[in-house]
Order: structure tokens, then sequence, then C-alpha cells
């Protein structure tokens, strides 16, 4: 008796190991980003309509990365304080040299000139990036927006929070990686 439930338990054990190990294609179980990021498909940037290869500022630049849809309330309380910590940056040479910032959105959040009218009425004059095919929300295992990651040189996983931020609390957790 106690010998098949020490094999049961065994057996669980081991299929849990491998199911963990093996199934990295539903979203990142690495603390290492580098190869999303680099492996990111070109996304056009709403805000100037140019395409963006996020593989270019891997491993070279601190990626700040927020995930938000202009139907989402929390995401509206969110943008701000993501505005000015982009605007208190370029005080920084430390920061401005050293740091990039895009948001991605999808088409749930309407057409690309719906999203266009929101990025000017909330003056957002950071990158938003079109991701219609939720490249980093599933890669990076977004549940809930607005979700907010930053990846420092070396693709860790460095501070993610869901839910509004304050622009200083932001802050101090770039000055404490960029240390």
């Amino acid at each position: 008796m106690k010998r098949n439930l020490f094999i049961i338990i065994l057996v669980t054990l081991l299929m849990l190991v491998f199911v963990f190990k093996f199934d990295r294609n539903k979203s990142v179980v690495s603390s290492n980003y580098l190869g999303v990021i680099k492996n990111a498909p070109s996304m056009q940037d709403l805000t100037n309509s140019r395409q963006v290869n996020l593989s270019e500022y891997a491993g070279k630049y601190v990626i700040v990365l927020e995930v938000w849809e202009t139907w989402c309330p929390a995401c509206k309380k969110s943008i701000p304080e993501l505005i000015k910590l982009y605007d208190s940056f370029k005080k920084f040479e430390k920061i401005k040299n050293n740091v990039v910032f895009f948001s991605f959105v999808s088409n749930s959040s309407g057409s690309n000139s719906d999203i266009v009218n929101f990025i000017k009425q909330n003056g957002i004059n950071y990158p938003v990036l079109m991701d219609n095919s939720y490249y980093i929300s599933k890669n990076f295992g977004v549940r809930y927006i607005p979700s907010l990651f930053i990846i420092d040189k070396e693709g860790n996983l460095r501070y993610s929070k869901v839910g509004p931020e304050s622009s200083s609390i932001l802050e101090a957790e770039l000055f404490k990686i960029l240390k």
C-alpha cells in the first residue's frame, strides 16, 4: 500500500516536472526575456507610423514595457504616470541613454485611427506599438492590464506591476537597475 502510494506520488512529480520543463510555448517560464524581445515580430508604432523591431533594443537598453488597452479604466490611470516617467527620464543622462519605453495595444482597442486619436487625446509621447498577435502579452504572461515590466540589458525581469504605478516608484526602480 505504501509502495503504491510512493509510486503514484513519484510519477505525479515526474509528470509535473516534464510539463513545466517542456511546456514553454504558452508563456515565458524563464526569468530571461532577451529571446522574447529578440524574436518579437516587427510592430507598427502608432505615434509616428514607423515599424519597430524590438530586436534592435535587446541587450542594449533597459526596456520598460506596458500592455494596456484604450477601454481599460485602470490603464487610463496608468498612462499619465508613464508619461511623467518618460518626460522626467529626459533630464537624467544615465537614464536617457540607457532606457527605452514601449507600450503595446491590440486591435481590441479599436481601429488604428481610434487608437491614434486616444494617443493624441491623452498626450502619449512614447512609442505605442500595435501588437495584434498578442506576442508580448502571451510571452510575458499578461493576464490583467495594465501590466508593466522593466527588463534589464541582460534580459532579466527586474520589476513588474499589474495596475497603475506612480512615476516616482518607477523612476526609483530604474535607478536601482542602472546602478
